[in-house]
């Protein structure tokens, strides 16, 4: 545990010879820099609505775009007026807070109506680049034209951990919503990237080929909740029949069920189940988290069940 402090203490002081986009974040928000109007317009993109706060070691910058002066409450706490970033829609606030626990937030517009809310966790030092550890690498976006979804185009992204076995083949694991979490996008969500190269280097899991998928689009619709939460097996033989075989023109991935899972949140999270419960011989492992196990998808006029089922 010492050891992991000490190492923790030397990256948020900045001793890498290349600043980390979250640190010169960090360190521009708090001298108030010019450079903030770029970081959040066209770097961080995300970083402005409800998912909008940038964490590194105990500094949190909670920033939002409003077209109003915006505020935000922390942990239940009265709210804190943000100061708006000069040239642009964009509020922000930088708080030192407590590390090991998770942080609710709620942003304001001066009227007091509510612009979003969300919760944020602090990160362990596996979520921040370590010295001599490989990185892997993210291809290019890929888009696939589906028949299993008559209509639908979507994309998807590798992301393959360095020394990852494309001879014999790697263990794949499978991510919904996967746009999210790909370059700086991924800075702000699971760190996916960082954190499974760090682990790879421990030995702790081995190196991997994670599918970002990203939910498809059909005639200008998007059709994420018909995919994640529909129960059905119709997902899984979109993964198993289009996505899959697709990746295996790049990359030589196993097809035992123990080195394969997938993974989700919310919506994805019940699709990740989904696909778990009906390719059992395909997928062994499912990562399953604030999953929306309710009658989204509920259509009794066309024999449908919802979410909710599976949760009895």
């Amino acid at each position: 545990m010492r050891n992991l402090l000490i190492l923790f203490v030397l990256m948020t002081g900045g001793l890498w010879a290349q600043k980390h986009p979250l640190e010169e974040l960090i360190d521009a928000a708090r001298v108030d820099s010019p450079q903030l109007k770029n970081l959040l317009g066209h770097e961080l993109p995300m970083l402005g609505g409800r998912d909008g706060v940038a964490v590194w070691g105990q500094d949190f910058l909670f920033a939002v775009e409003s077209e109003t002066p915006a505020s935000v409450s922390i942990d239940h706490e009265p709210p804190l007026a943000m100061k708006r970033v000069a040239g642009t829609n964009y509020y922000y606030l930088l708080k030192t807070l407590r590390m090991g626990r998770t942080h609710q937030y709620h942003y304001f517009r001066a009227d007091g109506s509510e612009i979003g809310a969300y919760e944020v966790a602090s990160y362990n030092p596996e979520a921040y680049p370590m010295p001599g550890v490989p990185q892997g690498k993210l291809s290019e976006m890929k888009t696939l034209t589906s028949q299993v979804y008559p209509g639908m185009t979507s994309n998807y992204w590798v992301y393959v951990n360095a020394g990852a076995d494309m001879t014999n083949g790697a263990p794949v694991m499978i991510w919904q919503d996967g746009e999210t979490i790909i370059g700086n996008a991924d800075l702000l969500r699971l760190r996916l990237q960082i954190v499974s190269d760090n682990l790879v280097a421990k030995k702790l899991i081995p190196p991997m080929v994670h599918v970002l998928i990203q939910p498809g689009r059909a005639n200008g619709r998007a059709l994420r909740s018909i995919q994640y939460d529909t129960v059905s097996d119709v997902y899984g033989k979109y993964i198993l029949e289009e996505v899959l075989p697709d990746v295996e023109k790049s990359y030589k991935i196993r097809q035992d069920a123990y080195s394969r899972a997938i993974a989700g949140a919310s919506s994805g999270a019940i699709c990740a189940f989904n696909v778990g419960w009906y390719y059992p011989e395909q997928f062994s492992r499912v990562l399953s988290h604030i999953g929306s196990f309710s009658g989204i998808q509920w259509h009794p006029e066309q024999n449908q069940d919802g979410g909710y089922i599976v949760s009895h």
